[in-house]
């Protein structure tokens, strides 16, 4: 999973100060790519809970039942978008319907997966080439989701929870870093 915060910029020191006005002025906001299920999801579920404004993309809205209905009953507030994290044209057209839209937190989960079968000595790096430019990975844990199973160590919403506790705590000075869900740092 990445993150990346609009807060890593160039107002470094400001951001504090920018995240009380904003919280006082006007509602977050967040765009979430694989928001159809899994992590993604839940940090739908949960920013809308806190009163966010939801930009949630997936590749095939219809068929993201718990997504659409959760926009269904979120106001407006929820709005899912259209989006490939592969293909640059779905990137670009959902920038454009975007646009002047104000973002404040960026989690872009969705990734795409290498091919079956690949071992060390048997790896088509060209492939993996386009996965690696595709995804960068903060560590949610072994989340019980279609991906890592009913036996993983957490559930969605406690990866979650987690995430967004550390995120609340970033800022210019974590750019570049890795860390894991429970807040622990990965050397690079």
């Amino acid at each position: 999973m990445v993150w990346q915060m609009v807060k890593d910029g160039p107002f470094g020191g400001l951001w504090n100060q920018l995240k009380i006005l904003r919280h006082e002025k006007m509602m977050p906001s967040t765009l979430i790519s694989g928001a159809n299920r899994g992590i993604g999801l839940e940090f739908a579920r949960q920013y809308l809970a806190d009163k966010w404004q939801i930009y949630a993309s997936c590749r095939d809205p219809s068929s993201a039942s718990e997504l659409r209905r959760m926009a269904d009953g979120s106001r407006g507030k929820l709005q899912v978008l259209s989006m490939d994290v592969g293909d640059l044209a779905s990137v670009k057209a959902a920038a454009l319907e975007l646009q002047g839209k104000p973002i404040d937190l960026i989690l872009n989960n969705a990734g795409i997966g290498g091919p079956r079968g690949q071992t060390i000595g048997n790896i088509d790096y060209e492939t993996w080439r386009h996965v690696l430019d595709t995804c960068v990975v903060m560590n949610p844990g072994w989340v019980q989701t279609d991906m890592g199973g009913q036996h993983a160590r957490l559930t969605a919403p406690e990866s979650v929870s987690a995430m967004r506790r550390l995120i609340d705590k970033l800022g210019p000075g974590q750019s570049g870093k890795f860390f894991n869900w429970d807040g622990r740092e990965y050397a690079w």
